[in-house]
C-alpha cells in the first residue's frame, strides 16, 4: 500500500477543491450569459412597444412592431399594430374629409360670388375631383334642356379622340339618340340614371373600345348630377392607379351636390335674363301699340272721308267713264292703305281677326306659287307639305301673310348667288319635357311651319330685335320693318309659339307652332263681291264729333235714298232724339267722341227706345269690341273707313220694309 504523504494529499485536496470552484464559476458564468441572453429576448419586443407607444403618444405613427414571441406579449403586440393600423385609416379618413370639406367650401364660395360661374365652377369640380380620388382623366358636363346634348365644360385628354368638337374648340358634345339615350360606357350613368364604377372597364357590358391614340381605361367612375331627381349634368373619372370603392362614389356625389346648384342657377339666369328680354320686348310692343292706336284712329277718319268722296263720286259718274276707272283706282289704294291700318293694329295686338278652323295647306301652296313667281330664279324653293296637316283656328288672309312675310325677308337675306328657302308643314305634339322649355308652350298638338333658309343669318344682337317694329337691318327702300313684328302679333293672337335660331353666314330658320285642332268641320268664308250699293229710305240720326265726317255722312246716305239729320255732339244729338224719339229709323254714332262716347250715347238711347237699330263706328278702340257692342244692344259695329256698299246693305237690313233697292 502506498502511503502518500500529507503535502501530497493535501494538494490533492486542493486541487478538488479548484475543480469544483472552476466549475461552479463556470456554471455562474455560463448561467449569467444565459440570464443575459433571455432578458435581451424578452426587453426586446418590449422595448419596442414601449418606443411605439411614447411615439404614438407624440402624435407620430410609427411602423407596426415587429414581434415574434407568443403568448400575452405577442398577443399585446397584435393589438397595438391593430390600434395603429386603425388610427392610421381613422387619419387617412379624417384628411380625405378635411380636403372635400375644403373642396366643397371653395365650390360654394364660387357658386356665391362668380356670376357668370359655370365654365369656372365646371373646371373647379374636376379638379377637385381628381384631387379627392387621385384620378388622372375625367371630365364634368352640363345637360342642355332643349335637346339632350351633354356639354362638357371641363375635360382631360382622356376624351380628346372620342368625341365631335365645336367649331370653336370649346366643348365637347355627347349627343343623344333619337330616344334620349346616350352610347357607350360613359353613357351608361345618365341611362341607368345611377353612379357606377368599374376597375374593368374592359369587360363592361357597355365598353365598345377606344379611338385610336386613348389613354388605356383601367379603371372607371361616373355619376349623373341630379337636381329634383332629373339629370342636369354628368362628372366620369378615370385611371386613380387603385381599385375604385364606393367611398369614391360617396365623396363624388356631394360634389356633385353643389355642382347641381351651380347647374340650375346657370339656368335661372339665363331664364330670368330671356324673361327680362321678353318683358322688354312686351313693353315696346304695348308702347307702339298705344301709339299705333292712335295713329290708325286719325287715319281712318281720313280714310273715311277718301271712302265716303270717292263712293260719292262713283255713283254719280258714268260707268264708262275715265273718272269712273280714276276714281276706282283711288278707291283701290284707299283699301290699300286700310290694310295697311289693319296691319298695324295686328301687331299691335289692338285688332283682333276673325279665325275659324281651316286647313292651311292650299293656303300655303298658293303663297309659295306667288313667291316663285316673284323670286330670282337664283333661289330655290323647296317645300314638304305634308297633305294630313291637322287644322288651326287661323285666318287664311294672315297664314298667307305669315308666309310671304317670312320668305320675302329669307330671299333679302340671300347672297347674289342665290341660295335655298325651304318650308316644313307637318303635325308635331309637344310633350312635358319640350313644354318646360317655354312658358309659351303647353302639352298637346301643333302644326308646324318651319321656314329656313341658308342666306346671311343674323347675330344675337340682332335676333333680339327682330320683332321690334320698325326695326330694320335692310336698306333704304327694301323693307319697313313691319313684316316679323306682324308675324308676331299673328302668332300670339293664335296662341302659338314662333322660335328662331339663327348664325352669322350659315342661314335662319323660324319655326311656327299653331294649337292644332281635332275634328272634321271646316268653315269656308264667304266672300261677296260688292257690285252696287242698294237704294233706301228712311230717317237717320248721324253722330261724329268731326264736321268734314259727319257731312260726309250726310251726302253720302242722302245719294242713298235717307234722311239724314247730323250732330258733332253727343248731348245735343241725344237732347234731339229724346225731344222726337219716334222720328228716327236709325241711329249711326261714332264710339270715340267728347264728354260722352258712342256707348254711352246708344246705351242712353236704346234706354228710351229699345227697338231702334243701332250702329257703332271706330276707327281705334281699345275699350269696345264687336260682342261688347252687341251685348249692349248695338245692331252693328263697323271699323272705320266705313264702305259705302257694306253699310248700304246692313242699313237696309236693319230698316227693312222701309228700305228699296
Amino acid at each position: 500500500e502506498v502511503q502518500l504523504s500529507p503535502e501530497y494529499k493535501n494538494a490533492l485536496i486542493l486541487r478538488g477543491h479548484l475543480m469544483d470552484a472552476s466549475s461552479a464559476a463556470v456554471a455562474i458564468i455560463f448561467s449569467i450569459i444565459i440570464a443575459i441572453l433571455l432578458s435581451r429576448r424578452l426587453s426586446a419586443p418590449v422595448q419596442a412597444l414601449t418606443e411605439g407607444a411614447k411615439r404614438a403618444a407624440e402624435d407620430e405613427l410609427p411602423a407596426p412592431v415587429q414581434v415574434s414571441a407568443t403568448g400575452e406579449l405577442g398577443d399585446l403586440a397584435d393589438a397595438f399594430n391593430h390600434m395603429l393600423a386603425s388610427r392610421k385609416e381613422t387619419e387617412n379618413r379624417l384628411h380625405r374629409e378635411l380636403l372635400l370639406n375644403e373642396a366643397l367650401a371653395q365650390l360654394s364660395r364660387e357658386l356665391i360670388s362668380s356670376s357668370d360661374h359655370l365654365e369656372k365652377i365646371a373646371s373647379l369640380v374636376l379638379e377637385k375631383a381628381q384631387d379627392l380620388t387621385g384620378s388622372a382623366h375625367g371630365y364634368v358636363s352640363s345637360i342642355n334642356q332643349k335637346n339632350g346634348d351633354n356639354i362638357c365644360h371641363a375635360f382631360t385628354e382622356i376624351i380628346n379622340g372620342q368625341c365631335a368638337v365645336s367649331a370653336e374648340k370649346k366643348h365637347i358634345i355627347f349627343h343623344p339618340d333619337k330616344n334620349g339615350k346616350y352610347a357607350e360606357l360613359w353613357g351608361y350613368s345618365l341611362n341607368e340614371e345611377k353612379p357606377f364604377y368599374t376597375n374593368d372597364p374592359a369587360n363592361h357590358p357597355e365598353f365598345i373600345g377606344i379611338p385610336e391614340g386613348h389613354p388605356a381605361l383601367e379603371q372607371f367612375l361616373s355619376l349623373p348630377v341630379l337636381f329634383d331627381n332629373v339629370a342636369v349634368g354628368q362628372i366620369s373619372l378615370a385611371n386613380p392607379g387603385r381599385p375604385y370603392t364606393n367611398n369614391d362614389i360617396a365623396i363624388i356625389e356631394r360634389v356633385a351636390d353643389l355642382y347641381a346648384l351651380a347647374i340650375n342657377r346657370s339656368r335661372s339666369l339665363q331664364e330670368r335674363e330671356k324673361l327680362l328680354i321678353d318683358l322688354r320686348q312686351s313693353q315696346k310692343m304695348e308702347a307702339i301699340g298705344t301709339l299705333a292706336g292712335g295713329i290708325a284712329h286719325d287715319f281712318n277718319n281720313i280714310l273715311s272721308a277718301i271712302f265716303g268722296f270717292t263712293g260719292i263720286s262713283l255713283l254719280q259718274c258714268e260707268k264708262d267713264s275715265k273718272m269712273y276707272y280714276n276714281l276706282t283706282m283711288v278707291q283701290k289704294a284707299a283699301f290699300r292703305a286700310r290694310d295697311l291700318v289693319a296691319q298695324i293694329l295686328t301687331f299691335s295686338r289692338q285688332k283682333k281677326s276673325e279665325p275659324f278652323p281651316i286647313q292651311i295647306v292650299p293656303t300655303v301652296k298658293e303663297a309659295i306659287k306667288l313667291l316663285r313667281a316673284s323670286l330670282p330664279s337664283s333661289i330655290e324653293l323647296q317645300q314638304q307639305i305634308s297633305s294630313e296637316s291637322g287644322k288651326i283656328i287661323a285666318d287664311p288672309v294672315q297664314i298667307h301673310q305669315i308666309v310671304m312675310n317670312i320668305c320675302t325677308n329669307a330671299s333679302h337675306a340671300m347672297p347674289k348667288k342665290g341660295g335655298t328657302i325651304q318650308i316644313v308643314l307637318e303635325n308635331v305634339t309637344v310633350e312635358e319635357k319640350a313644354a318646360m322649355q317655354s312658358k309659351d308652350f303647353h302639352i298637346g298638338p301643333y302644326l308646324l311651319l318651319s321656314i329656313s333658309d341658308n342666306g346671311a343669318g343674323m347675330t344675337k344682337e340682332i335676333l333680339e330685335r327682330i320683332f321690334e317694329p320698325f326695326y330694320t337691318t335692310k336698306e333704304k327702300g327694301r323693307g319697313t320693318g313691319m313684316g316679323l313684328s306682324t308675324v308676331h302679333g299673328i302668332m300670339q293672337e293664335y296662341g302659338g309659339v314662333i322660335t328662331v335660331e339663327s348664325t352669322p353666314s350659315e342661314g335662319t330658320i323660324f319655326n311656327l307652332f299653331f294649337p292644332r285642332i281635332e275634328g272634321n268641320e271646316q268653315q269656308e268664308a264667304a266672300v261677296s263681291s260688292v257690285i252696287s250699293a242698294p237704294m233706301g229710305s228712311g230717317n237717320i240720326l248721324f253722330v261724329d264729333d268731326e264736321a268734314e265726317l259727319a257731312q260726309l255722312g250726310k251726302n253720302m246716305l242722302e245719294l242713298l235714298g235717307y234722311t239724314v239729320d247730323i250732330f258733332t255732339s253727343s248731348p245735343s244729338a241725344l237732347e234731339k232724339f229724346r225731344a222726337a224719339p219716334n222720328s228716327y229709323d236709325l241711329i249711326i254714332t261714332d264710339q270715340t267722341m267728347p264728354k260722352m262716347s258712342g256707348m254711352e250715347l246708344s246705351s242712353e238711347i236704346l234706354s228710351i227706345r229699345p227697338d231702334i237699330p243701332v250702329f257703332l263706328c271706330t276707327g281705334y278702340s281699345s275699350f269696345v269690341s264687336d260682342k261688347e257692342a252687341r251685348n249692349c244692344g248695338i245692331r252693328k259695329f263697323f271699323m272705320k273707313p266705313l264702305h259705302v256698299q257694306q253699310l248700304a246693305r246692313a242699313m237696309k237690313d236693319a230698316i227693312g220694309s222701309k228700305a228699296s233697292l
